[in-house]
């Protein structure tokens, strides 16, 4: 049922998945996805900020899109981007780059916007 749930994008907490069944039916893992997906996790604008915060320290609204390119620490999952990402990532934020600063928070406001995006069995409907 973990794996099911993962492929319509929940990740249960290590509490939740502890109780999951080892097996059930369609209809009663639906129903488990939808009970767990029923629980807020809408984001608060302020902790959306504070994950630009890594490339922006000083709070200026601004991260230097030279940043998102080159060495990651060697115990993160994080890969940097690839040139040909980074190429896109510059052509998908128009105006908001501007002399290499990404002016973030039109990104940051579609991010806690658009928290209520459907996911999971609500897109079938």
């Amino acid at each position: 049922m973990y794996n099911f749930l993962c492929a319509l994008g929940l990740t249960p907490t290590g509490e939740q998945h502890a109780g999951l069944p080892d097996g059930a039916d369609q209809a009663t893992a639906i129903a488990k996805y939808d009970e767990l997906f029923a629980v807020d996790k809408k984001f608060e604008e302020q902790d959306i900020k504070s994950w630009f915060l890594t490339w922006d320290p000083k709070e200026e609204g601004l991260i230097d899109i030279t940043k998102l390119q080159g060495e990651c620490d060697p115990n993160s999952k994080v890969q940097p981007l690839t040139a040909a990402e980074l190429d896109q990532l510059k052509n998908d934020l128009g105006g908001d780059l501007n002399g290499g600063k990404w002016s973030y928070n039109n990104y940051l406001q579609f991010m806690y916007n658009n928290q209520n995006m459907k996911t999971g069995t609500s897109t079938y409907g």
